[in-house]
């Protein structure tokens, strides 16, 4: 078990979420990145991917479009 001060960084909680995203427990995946995404917004690698599927699957359309508009504000623009 990590100490506190661990367990509530992004990469410690998107691994706790995609934890519970395999085990299809998707309410405790959303807790875990939703607060990993308020930590650090800028953390896109083990977040983005399995949190818009998590949101997808809970049928949670605003908070799945917020995320896809967050994402491509901080993409670099080429």
């Amino acid at each position: 078990m990590l100490p506190p001060t661990h367990m509530n960084t992004g990469w410690a909680l998107c691994a706790k979420g995609r934890a519970y995203y395999e085990s299809v427990a998707y309410d405790k995946a959303e807790q875990c990145f939703d607060l990993a995404f308020r930590l650090e917004p800028f953390r896109s690698k083990g977040l983005v991917d399995v949190y818009s599927n998590v949101l997808w699957q809970l049928r949670k359309d605003i908070q799945l479009s917020f995320l896809a508009h967050t994402v491509e504000e901080q993409a670099p623009k080429v």
